[in-house]
């Protein structure tokens, strides 16, 4: 800026930057100091925090839609929208990429991905801006009427415009695939499911095994009551995700309370070792016939 001859105001030296250009240099710079705060560890954690809720939640997507519609043809509506969808989408594709590449998932590394993406996303904007189609757009155009169909607005929309809409639309439908593709790979902890239950008015206890191990399993069960041993069993070979159920018959006694134990150890576990797996039953014994 320069002072005017009779130096009571202040001036630009040529027009003074438009609206959008300011809002870029904003973003531009809000992304850029975000992306150093998280890069630099040793910043306070409310600034990263700070930081980093500036990158999830808006920088990245106003950026990337500017670049988009450049001109001022979008209203508040559809624009608060686009973003919307475009950080939603742009954050799961982000970690996906991150996830299989060799930095990782880090804030260093997400903050400085996102921080770039909203870089190149203002100087791209910026010089959409400048350009034949952004004037074009910024003409006075004619008032469409309530009633208007979608199609003609779709009809008046550029060819840039369209085709940024089409990459947006691909971009949600790929943060949808990868996020169920990385749910779906996400490693899963081997486990065994033992449970037993009371049958036929207390005079047997029905044990039920099931094995999700990840690999075909074969299960050896030692079944005692009151401290006593009753029997021991040695299942069949169970496909990973098949379950096992068999009913084993309670001795006859008295209405007291009793305890059936079942300890259960997989083929390659040591029987000298804890059990993997052990349940608990008590219920009324009954008396016999």
């Amino acid at each position: 800026m320069t002072r005017s001859p009779s130096g009571s105001s202040l001036r630009w030296p040529t027009a003074p930057p438009r609206r959008g250009t300011l809002i870029l240099i904003v973003i531009a710079a809000l992304g850029l100091g975000a992306g150093i705060v998280l890069t630099r560890g040793s910043a306070p954690q409310p600034l990263l925090a700070l930081a980093g809720a500036l990158l999830a939640f808006g920088l990245p997507g106003m950026a990337l839609s500017r670049a988009m519609f450049a001109g001022p043809g979008m209203g508040r509506a559809e624009r608060i929208a686009l973003v919307i969808g475009i950080q939603l989408s742009l954050i799961v594709v982000c970690g996906f990429l991150l996830h299989l590449l060799r930095p990782g998932i880090s804030p260093a590394s997400w903050g400085s991905l996102l921080a770039d993406i909203t870089l190149v996303a203002c100087a791209i904007a910026w010089l959409r801006s400048r350009g034949p189609a952004a004037a074009q757009a910024s003409r006075p155009r004619a008032v469409t009427r309530p009633g208007s169909s979608w199609k003609v607005a779709i009809a008046r929309a550029s060819t840039g415009q369209l085709l940024m809409l089409v990459a947006a639309g691909l971009v949600a439908a790929l943060a949808l695939v990868v996020a169920r593709a990385g749910v779906a790979m996400q490693p899963q902890t081997p486990w065994t499911a033992l449970s037993i239950e009371a049958a036929e008015g207390g005079r047997a206890a029905t044990l039920r095994v099931a094995n999700a191990e990840g690999h075909p399993e074969t299960y050896h069960l030692v079944v005692t009551i009151d401290g006593e041993p009753l029997t021991t069993i040695d299942t069949p070979t169970l496909a990973d995700g098949a379950t096992w159920t068999q009913t084993i018959e309670l001795p006859s006694a008295g209405a007291f309370l009793r305890q059936v134990d079942v300890s259960l150890w997989r083929a390659a576990d040591p029987l000298e070792l804890a059990a993997y797996r052990s349940v608990r039953l008590s219920s009324r014994g009954v008396p016999g016939p």
